[in-house]
């Protein structure tokens, strides 16, 4: 990634390639990332606004708010504890996710982390804006933010095209 505040764009495209070049790089494929957000409803709508992915991209706009952190696996504990950071209301949503480790019951009842088992329905909107969470068994919890973790699956097809092979991470493909 390259970003230098203050070089020509002439220079900072030289660097770049020397830097490439350096450690053996011939092409570079920037075909962006796709991402795969867990499909419950209300979730598109928030995106990027009140429904966020990064503690350090997004955390201080939430800061001191209630914010729920729906679970897709391990990773999105980890978000949960980061979250916690910010706000005292940290609420996390099992949704579908196994149950947490013996360690991460610890960790999340020392940082005041309460956890709630029922499937997740759907996010109550009003536009862009969180308002709530709809649980399986009936209850609408008030919240402020919601934190999802997408999977970033990258554009492989020109890349497989020329004969290299996707690999799957836990973060995505």
């Amino acid at each position: 990634m390259l970003g230098q505040e203050g070089v020509a764009p002439v220079e900072l495209v030289a660097r770049g390639h020397a830097e490439a070049i350096s450690y053996g790089v011939r092409i570079i494929l920037a075909t962006g990332l796709v991402d795969d957000l867990p499909g419950i409803p209300g979730i598109d709508a928030g995106w990027g606004r009140t429904v966020l992915h990064c503690p350090f991209c997004h955390g201080w706009e939430v800061r001191d708010q209630h914010i729920a952190i729906l679970i897709r696996d391990e990773v999105t504990i980890h978000q949960a504890m980061l979250f916690a950071q910010l706000s005292d209301r940290v609420t996390m949503f099992l949704h579908e996710a196994p149950d947490p480790s013996e360690e991460q019951w610890e960790q999340l009842a020392a940082l005041g982390i309460e956890v709630v088992r029922p499937r997740v329905e759907r996010l109550a909107m009003d536009g862009p804006v969180v308002q709530g969470i709809e649980i399986a068994d009936g209850r609408t919890l008030e919240v402020n933010a919601v934190v999802v973790t997408p999977r970033f699956n990258s554009r492989t097809e020109l890349y497989e095209l020329l004969g290299g092979a996707a690999e799957s991470t836990p973060f995505g493909k």
